[in-house]
């Protein structure tokens, strides 16, 4: 659970810093900006979170895929979607793993699945602990420390 917990917010992290405007607003509803990413106040996904996933994936077999987490919208000429999803393959001893699915529903509600981004919880390091560093005025770590 805790490993869930630190990957989605890695990912939440990685994303404020990677997805111009993700940081920058956290309002939903009717003040969202065109072309802006908006982060859900809850993102406990729904069942129309998980219809607009079984739609995008419509034809593609092989695969369990579980939403966890809404992570962000994005209104263009249609909607962006951004969802954490654990994705557990149809073979034998499969091992689950997790990815960033984003799905673009157009204004008829036609769904296309856009990008996968796998995670992997082995390229995750520790933040380094300046703490235990001797510091300069300015607060960066000393070269004798």
């Amino acid at each position: 659970m805790k490993r869930m917990i630190m990957i989605a917010l890695v990912l939440a992290l990685g994303l404020s810093l990677s997805v111009p405007g993700l940081a920058e607003s956290a309002d939903t509803g009717a003040n969202m900006l065109m072309g802006g990413w908006q982060i859900p106040a809850d993102g406990t996904p729904t069942e129309e979170t998980r219809d607009l996933l079984n739609r995008a994936f419509n034809g593609i077999d092989g695969n369990a895929i579980e939403p966890i987490a809404v992570l962000g919208t994005q209104v263009v000429a249609g909607k962006n979607t951004c969802i954490l999803c654990r994705i557990t393959p149809a073979v034998p001893d499969a091992v689950s793993y997790f990815a960033v699915i984003y799905v673009y529903e157009d204004p008829t509600g036609k769904t296309t699945l856009d990008m996968i981004v796998e995670l992997d919880p082995g390229t995750i390091h520790e933040a380094v602990n300046y703490d235990m560093y001797d510091t300069g005025e300015d607060g960066s770590p000393d070269e004798n420390g």
